[in-house]
């Protein structure tokens, strides 16, 4: 045991009462404990997985006049209370609410999903609606091309249509000219036809033959008309054709070709040979077959010229042959 006289009187009482020397055991029963000036609580600390303490509660806030208990918790320490009313305060959900607010949150529901729904159909519509949409941005566009080129061919109408127009003015124009000259034309004929009876033109003689030998004008031979007395006053025949010449091309080809070298003439005729198989056409520098002369073989075409080689040739045969025969 302890040795007791190093102790005050409680200190060897604990002792004695407590040989480890550690804590004083007492039993403790409605104890209230507080400084000697009554002016500080002692705070006590319990170990909670080694000390227990018992607690009451108060039927009364005073903690007098009423009843204690011993607050009452369950298996997990979990205080109970008891719901001594029922009743809500202002504004609270009660059940009908609930059951109110559940219907509301249901109708919801089937709302959202059938929005969902919605959704997801007009997510479709809308990609018909693009496809449809770029289908017809694309006939729009074709439409805009066709328009384009229609209004290219419009501009090229209207300008063949403004060069009609200046070429009937051209006409218009030319046409008054004619109409001019038609009338023109028109009344000499009229002059004419009053001049003409049958076949026979009328002469009115509006003054006498003049007297004497005054010349009236050449007179043509004119077998069986009387023309008067004529005295002859020379014999000397007028100029002729002092001789003749001849020659040909053996080798007319298919382009126009003079002739025969320069020889001066007054008269030439000109024939296709016999032996031909085309055609000869006689004309100026240019002939061709489409303005020339045309002579088949054995054919003869004659002129009044001053040189033979003023005479062009072509042949629709190559090497044709053309004979001549000229006259000074």
């Amino acid at each position: 045991m302890a040795d007791a006289h190093k102790y005050s009187v409680q200190e060897a009482l604990n002792i004695v009462l407590n040989t480890a020397e550690d804590a004083l055991k007492v039993d403790i029963d409605n104890v209230t404990l507080k400084t000697e000036g009554s002016d500080i609580n002692i705070e006590v600390h319990t170990d909670k997985a080694e000390d227990s303490m018992l607690m009451f509660s108060h039927t009364v806030k005073t903690g007098s006049g009423g009843t204690s208990y011993v607050p009452l918790v369950d298996s997990d320490g979990h205080l109970q209370v008891d719901a001594l009313s029922s009743a809500l305060p202002s504004g609270a959900a009660t059940a009908a609410n609930q059951s109110t607010i559940i219907g509301h949150v249901d109708g919801l529901e089937t709302l959202l999903t059938a929005a969902n729904v919605d959704h997801a159909a007009n997510e479709v519509l809308l990609g018909t609606i693009d496809e449809d949409t770029n289908a017809i941005k694309g006939h729009v566009d074709g439409i805009e091309t066709l328009i384009t080129s229609t209004n290219s061919k419009i501009d090229t109408f209207d300008a063949v249509l403004d060069n009609i127009l200046t070429k009937n003015t051209e006409i218009d124009a030319v046409l008054d000219t004619i109409k001019v000259d038609t009338e023109a034309i028109e009344t000499a004929v009229e002059l004419l036809d009053n001049a003409i009876s049958g076949s026979e033109m009328q002469v009115d003689v509006v003054g006498s033959l003049p007297a004497g030998s005054a010349a009236i004008g050449k007179l043509a031979a004119n077998s069986g008309v009387d023309i008067g007395d004529v005295d002859v006053t020379s014999n000397v025949q007028p100029a002729g054709f002092g001789s003749i010449g001849h020659g040909n091309n053996a080798d007319v080809g298919t382009s126009a070709e003079v002739l025969a070298s320069s020889q001066a003439c007054k008269h030439i005729d000109v024939m296709a040979a016999i032996a031909n198989t085309g055609i000869i056409y006689v004309g100026g520098s240019g002939v061709t077959a489409a303005n020339g002369i045309g002579l088949y073989a054995g054919d003869v075409y004659s002129l009044d010229i001053d040189n033979v080689n003023d005479v062009y040739v072509v042949a629709s045969v190559n090497g044709e042959d053309v004979q001549y025969v000229y006259y000074n």
